[in-house]
């Protein structure tokens, strides 16, 4: 194959081959098999393209430091992981593909939230209000990580009552709000099914 091609080709395929056995991993049916086809073909792609990625980035002086590329980065991950999900969340790759649709063409159909079927999908307003809270300390988390601030580092600083505190609310949250005890199934676990 060459020297270039030789380099790149063998882990290339091992790659491809490691997600295509993810995909049977999750279940031999179609649709975990085209989620591991789907997730290996982009990260072979993104190794493979990586220097024109670059040469792009370069004359278009994209910063790579720069807020809008670092959001750009975000979305387009966030995007790609949602799109992979489709086949290993439906039933059918043909039910992946119509969910698909469906969530291209109602994208900006807010009306589950103003008419209440969002709280028919499983989740009463509380679990919503955990679900919210949750994700935004995320967000906040990751973007304090993001300024190179260790959040052990800041709160192993403070004082020994004001650190306690944190970690006993951060025992407590789980125990709180978590979902166990009567009428919990451990086998509706995602993981569990296969």
């Amino acid at each position: 194959f060459g020297t270039n091609a030789g380099k790149k080709i063998p882990p290339f395929l091992a790659m491809f081959t490691v997600f295509l056995f993810i995909g049977f991993w999750h279940g031999a049916e179609w649709r975990f098999i085209l989620y591991g086809v789907f997730n290996g073909i982009f990260i072979t792609l993104a190794i493979l393209l990586d220097d024109k990625y670059e040469a792009l980035k370069a004359r278009l002086h994209i910063e790579n430091e720069a807020f809008g590329w670092k959001f750009f980065q975000m979305v387009r991950t966030f995007f790609l992981c949602s799109v992979g999900r489709f086949f290993s969340r439906s039933r059918s790759v043909s039910q992946a593909f119509a969910m698909m649709g469906a969530a291209a063409t109602g994208f900006f159909d807010f009306s589950c939230i103003v008419d209440g079927t969002l709280l028919t999908l499983g989740l009463n307003t509380a679990n919503w209000v955990v679900l919210f809270v949750s994700i935004l300390v995320l967000l906040v988390v990751d973007i304090v990580h993001e300024q190179g601030i260790s959040i052990r580092e800041l709160i192993a600083s403070q004082g020994i009552v004001f650190r306690w505190a944190i970690y006993l609310i951060a025992l407590a949250i789980p125990l709180i709000f978590g979902i166990y005890g009567t009428g919990y199934e451990s086998a509706s676990f995602i993981y569990q099914q296969f």
